[in-house]
């Protein structure tokens, strides 16, 4: 019985998750593509709703090295995007 109650009390809490985060996605669809451009949200990820929780893409071609320095802040270089105008002349 307890390992019943158990599987339906986790039911129960990742359905709650997924509403909160599906509610969270239909407030973030209403700001503008630079606001979500700004928080590093991609909107094309937050109308898939909670299945694609965390809604962040991230370009792994465009950093080039990331270390953490002795005080504990992040040093990172970020190659210069690639310019479409440029592969297309090419």
């Amino acid at each position: 019985m307890r390992t019943l109650f158990n599987k339906i009390a986790r039911v129960f809490n990742q359905f709650c998750i997924n509403a909160n985060l599906n509610r969270t996605a239909r407030e973030l669809l209403m700001s503008s593509d630079s606001r979500l451009l700004d928080i590093g949200v991609a909107r094309h990820l937050l109308l898939q709703g909670a299945k694609a929780y965390p809604w962040r893409e991230m370009n792994l071609s465009s950093i080039q090295s990331v270390a953490v320095n002795s005080t504990g802040t992040i040093n990172a270089k970020i190659n210069a995007p690639v310019n479409a105008a440029a592969l297309s002349a090419a």
